[in-house]
């Protein structure tokens, strides 16, 4: 038995060095990511886009076709109210990056149902003018979020229709169509 003990011992060291090489095998990965079989591979609760990790346990992402204004979006379904009720959200404009927001509950229609808006510009400049989301209808279900989204000009007077809107369905991660 002592001989055994004695072996059992020696064996720890090369466990733990065989389980360091493993880990040298992806040694930059991101936070967002974990070393899985020699590579780095995305969370479960997280997205990645343009190389920016985003990590929430209630994160839906959709792309919104049609528009000019903006690709993609990531929302995250927990309020993350500090004064009133409001959404954190991600944008991403083609290459540039990622943008973080929130939008901001204008009217609750229901339960889990809000019209919503964010008067930060989202995306421009078009001769100047830059876009923003002036009303946001959102419906948010377990594995989804439905947005209807209304676009404003900065420059816009009270009477100006919205310039443009776009239907976007967003996903939970488990449930992103193929």
């Amino acid at each position: 038995m002592k001989k055994f003990k004695n072996h059992f011992f020696l064996l720890l060291p090369f466990i733990g060095l065989l389980s360091a090489c493993n880990d040298q095998n992806c040694p930059d990965c991101p936070t967002h990511k974990v070393c899985a079989d020699g590579s780095c591979e995305l969370l479960d609760r997280c997205f990645e886009l343009n190389n920016v990790g985003v990590c929430s346990d209630n994160l839906y992402m959709g792309v919104v076709e049609g528009s000019s204004c903006l690709d993609t979006i990531i929302f995250d379904g927990t309020n993350s109210a500090h004064s009133g009720k409001s959404f954190p959200y991600y944008v991403k404009y083609g290459s540039l990056g990622l943008s973080y927001r929130t939008l901001g509950v204008t009217k609750e229609l229901g339960e889990n149902e809000y019209v919503m808006g964010d008067v930060s510009p989202v995306c421009g400049s078009f001769g100047g003018v830059y876009w923003y989301f002036s009303r946001i209808h959102c419906r948010i279900y377990p594995d989804s979020v439905q947005m209807n989204i209304y676009f404003q000009a900065t420059n816009r007077t009270a009477d100006d229709p919205f310039i443009d809107s776009s239907k976007v369905t967003l996903y939970k991660k488990a449930s992103l169509p193929e």
